[in-house]
């Protein structure tokens, strides 16, 4: 499941984001004077407006789950608890193997 971010580092992300949209519409000239503005890395700007993408995208293929999967999976455990019944590792597994 994928981690929700902490507050600043979903400001420092929408920056990022506005910068590389800055840059390529053409409001800075460069990623150096966007990432200087928006006071973020240059070299996260560069990358990202060169096609790369976050750590958590870039990582997504690598999940055994989707995220649709990992809520339904919550939701699972979630009435198990409620139910009075601690889910195991074992049953969560059998549970995640069936999705």
């Amino acid at each position: 499941m994928v981690r929700q971010k902490s507050k600043s580092a979903a400001k420092i992300e929408a920056r990022v984001n506005e910068a590389v949209l800055g840059v390529l519409s053409g409001l800075y000239k460069s990623s150096y004077e966007a990432a200087k503005q928006l006071r973020v890395s240059k070299d996260t700007v560069t990358r990202r407006v060169n096609g790369g993408l976050s750590r958590s995208q870039a990582r997504q293929q690598q999940q055994k789950l989707s995220y649709e999967q990992e809520n339904v999976l919550l939701k699972w455990i979630k009435q198990l608890t409620i139910s009075g019944y601690s889910p195991g590792h074992q049953l969560l597994k059998e549970i995640a193997e069936e999705l």
